[in-house]
C-alpha cells in the first residue's frame, strides 16, 4: 500500500478533557506523593511530640520529618502544576487536524479558526504511544504528545492506527 493510498482524517479539540486524560498519571502520582508525605509528616510529628514529652529528643525523627515534608511539598507542587496546565488549555480555542498515512501523519494546528502550524511526523519518530478512555496519544518526545480523539473515528480506523503504531489491541 502506498503512503498516498487510504488515509484517515480526524480532528481533535485541545480541551480540558483531553488535557485531563493526558495528565492523568501525573495527577495520580501527585496524590500518592501528598498522601505518603502527609502521613509521614503526621507520624514524625507525633513521634517527635512523644519524644519531647519523654524528654528524649531524637534527631533522626527530625530528619524523617524533613524527608516526608519534601514528599508532601513535591506532591502539592505537582498537583498545582497539573491543575494549572489543565485549566490553561481552555484559554484558547485550539484544534489539531490530522491526516494519517501508513508511514507518517500530518498535523495542522488550528488556533481561533486560523491555521498556525503544520508538521509531518513519520511513524518512526513516535517514541511512545498510549491509549486512554477517549484518546490515542502519540509521543514524538517526552514533552510532545499528539492526541487523537477516538470518538471522531471508526473502530476500524482506531485498529488501523494501533497497527501502524504497534499498539496492543484491547480484546472485546
Amino acid at each position: 500500500m502506498s503512503d498516498q493510498g487510504k488515509h484517515i482524517c480526524v480532528k481533535t479539540e485541545m480541551n480540558a478533557q483531553m488535557q485531563k486524560e493526558l495528565n492523568s498519571k501525573q495527577f495520580i502520582f501527585s496524590l500518592v506523593l501528598m498522601i505518603i508525605g502527609g502521613a509521614g509528616v503526621l507520624v514524625a510529628l507525633i513521634l517527635d511530640i512523644i519524644a519531647t514529652i519523654q524528654d528524649k529528643p531524637d534527631k533522626e525523627i527530625f530528619i524523617v520529618l524533613i524527608i516526608f515534608a519534601v514528599f508532601l511539598g513535591a506532591g502539592i507542587g505537582l498537583f498545582i502544576l497539573v491543575r494549572k496546565t489543565n485549566k490553561a488549555v481552555n484559554a484558547q480555542i485550539k484544534m489539531n487536524a490530522y491526516e494519517f498515512f501508513p508511514s507518517y501523519f500530518t498535523v495542522t494546528e488550528i488556533c481561533n479558526g486560523e491555521e498556525v502550524a503544520h508538521a509531518k511526523i513519520y511513524n518512526s519518530q513516535i517514541v511512545k504511544s498510549r491509549e486512554s478512555k477517549n484518546y490515542l496519544f502519540f509521543y514524538a518526545s517526552a514533552a510532545a504528545a499528539y492526541p487523537v480523539d477516538k470518538r471522531n473515528i471508526t473502530a476500524e480506523e482506531i485498529s488501523e492506527l494501533k497497527k501502524n503504531f504497534n499498539m496492543p489491541s484491547k480484546k472485546a
